[in-house]
């Protein structure tokens, strides 16, 4: 598998800069040349006899503490300085490149140069360390950059007299031998020697180099891989030797080999990007993961807002439930208060017994509802209009919650006037008056079958109107059928003209003075409790409704709206999940199904 393969697969899967990495991989690779000997065996200054200059410091001692590279570059007019380190590579003076190169500063060492001689446009020599420095770092930083290099200069120093042991271990270590067609040796500071001596020393390294370069059909062969050289010449010195025998080697080794040395390169990295590659496309699986991990925090998000709305609901809920417990508790109170006042009352004074007691019903229910309203954040009731207020104004205003009370009570004394003469018919329909079913059964009993029929037709009309139209209705139809069978009292004359002439004639009716306080008393009571009560329950019940609508409209209604947009979006993001689970599982089975193919592909 080609860089233009594996960057298929990368732009497969959204991986730019690895995709462009792998498109550019063949522009970026350069035949990469290192220098390597013992320490002070002349790398430097062989390294500066090729490029004509004196770059490098050079010295008698180990002087190169780090690595330096030296980079051909057509484009180059002149010497430029850089470093190169974990931030990238800025340029720097010549001072600051010889610092670094001598390993006083930290950093990579960097120089750009024109090409020269065999030096052509993008190759990089690489100055090294050393082997068997006097510093253990130096040796292990040049030992570790061997899988960089594409081809070898040993450099040996003719003043040794052959292959020190330190270069005959470095030469047979295991990661070196498989590099061995890619190896020259120079035998440096041959001007050092008379001829006889540098011959001699060129015989012995020749000995160990084709002994170790046995190979099959080895070009050039191991003979032209051991040159002699000499940088006296660029040091301004006079020599008889110099490095015409380094540069033909260099020619024939690494220049005419230079696609079959790029070719090499792009075979040994292309596994480590390959598994650079797989990498990130395991990390982009586990990514594939984090998008259903996001879509669960959002449905999370969406469960928590429900729970929410709908604790607030209940809350609400609860809080109507509590306005309305405490209304019929606050109007069961204010009975108790009002009960005695109206069997009191005479025909001059339940009128203002009346308004009182509605000032204070109007009073209470609005207090109670006012503070529901406040509570529950709900827009303030307006209770001088609406069904609410109706009511109250309906049952509740003095004249008309006077003509109920006392009509009632007449109606039960004037027919019980009647049912003492007529065998208790009349008490009947007064019974119904009152809204008392009860009573119109027990009437019922003395009296004959038309004077029942009365008082149960009486009974459900009192049902189904209000009290005021109960008591006239049930009136008539209890006297009106008693009239026909028995002579009427007094009494029950005085009834029949009040209940005709309603609240303009109530008042000249006293319960007290036509019937008598013993009978009149108990009876005015008696009615007014059941009347009472029954507004109470009448009212409790209708404010609540009052309330629950208010509370329904303003608030719940609102928030069922919420609730229900929340299920949709928990199902919108529930189907989402599904369709992206299917999606994600697709994805990691595509990844997985490409990183076979690219392992495949290394393997072979």
């Amino acid at each position: 598998m080609n860089a233009n393969q594996l960057a298929s697969y990368a732009q497969k899967y959204e991986l730019q800069e690895m995709s462009a990495r792998l498109l550019g991989l063949d522009s970026t690779i350069h035949p990469t040349i290192g220098f390597l000997g013992e320490f002070s065996a002349g790398k430097s200054m062989l390294i500066n006899a090729l490029l004509d200059r004196n770059l490098l410091p050079a010295m008698d001692r180990p002087t190169t503490g780090t690595i330096v590279e030296i980079e051909i570059d057509e484009e180059a007019t002149d010497v430029r300085f850089f470093l190169r380190d974990a931030s990238g590579t800025q340029p720097i003076t010549i001072l600051d490149f010889n610092d670094i190169a001598t390993g006083s500063q930290p950093g990579i060492a960097v120089v750009v140069v024109p090409p020269r001689g065999v030096l052509k446009h993008g190759y990089r020599l690489v100055d090294t360390p050393g082997i068997e420095s006097l510093n253990q770092a130096h040796e292990d930083l040049t030992c570790g950059l061997l899988p960089m290099l594409d081809g070898v200069v040993v450099c040996v120093d003719v003043n040794k007299g052959g292959l020190h042991k330190s270069i005959l271990d470095f030469m047979n270590r295991p990661e070196v031998r498989t590099l061995r067609d890619r190896f020259l040796f120079a035998v440096c500071r041959a001007d050092q020697k008379q001829t006889a001596g540098r011959e001699s020393v060129l015989l012995e390294v020749s000995k160990h180099v084709e002994a170790w370069l046995d190979l099959p059909g080895l070009e050039p062969p191991a003979a032209d891989r051991v040159v002699l050289t000499s940088a006296a010449k660029v040091m301004g010195k006079n020599s008889d030797v110099g490095i015409d025998g380094l540069e033909r080697a260099f020619e024939a080794v690494f220049v005419r080999n230079g696609e079959a040395l790029r070719s090499a390169r792009m075979k040994r990295e292309l596994p480590a990007l390959s598994e650079e590659l797989i990498g990130l496309l395991r990390d982009r699986a586990e990514n594939y993961d984090l998008e259903d991990v996001a879509l669960k925090q959002k449905a999370k998000g969406i469960e928590a807002e429900l729970r929410e709305l709908d604790a607030q609901r209940g809350e609400l809920r609860s809080r109507v439930q509590r306005a309305g417990t405490e209304l019929r508790q606050k109007l069961s109170g204010i009975a108790d208060e009002f009960v005695p006042a109206f069997g009191r009352a005479t025909s001059d004074t339940v009128d203002q017994v009346s308004q009182d007691y509605g000032e204070v019903l109007t009073q209470t229910v609005n207090a109670v509802a006012s503070r529901y309203a406040a509570t529950t954040q709900l827009p303030a009731f307006k209770y001088a209009s609406g069904r609410v207020a109706d009511r109250i104004n309906a049952i509740l205003s003095g004249r008309d919650l006077a003509v109920n009370v006392v009509t009632a009570v007449v109606l039960a004394a004037a027919t019980a006037g009647v049912g003492a003469a007529a065998g208790g018919g009349a008490a009947a329909g007064g019974g119904a008056a009152a809204g008392g079913g009860a009573a119109a059964g027990a009437a019922a009993e003395g009296a004959g079958a038309v004077a029942a029929v009365a008082a149960q037709a009486g009974a459900k009309e009192a049902a189904k109107a209000t009290a005021k139209a109960a008591a006239k209705e049930a009136a008539k139809i209890a006297a009106g059928e008693v009239i026909k069978k028995t002579t009427l009292s007094k009494a029950a004359e005085l009834g029949m003209k009040a209940l005709g002439a309603a609240g303009t004639v109530i008042k000249q009716i006293n319960p007290v003075e036509r019937v008598g306080t013993l009978i009149a008393g108990p009876i005015q009571k008696s009615n007014a409790e059941s009347l009472i009560r029954s507004i109470h329950t009448q009212l409790a019940t209708e404010v609540e409704a009052a309330i629950t609508e208010a509370f329904e409209q303003e608030l719940l209604t609102p928030i069922e709206e919420q609730l229900k947009a929340k299920r949709r979006q928990l199902d919108v993001v529930a189907e989402e999940r599904r369709s992206k689970l299917v999606e994600i599982a697709d994805k990691q089975r595509s990844v997985e199904a490409d990183i076979e193919c690219i392992r495949d592909a290394i393997a072979k």
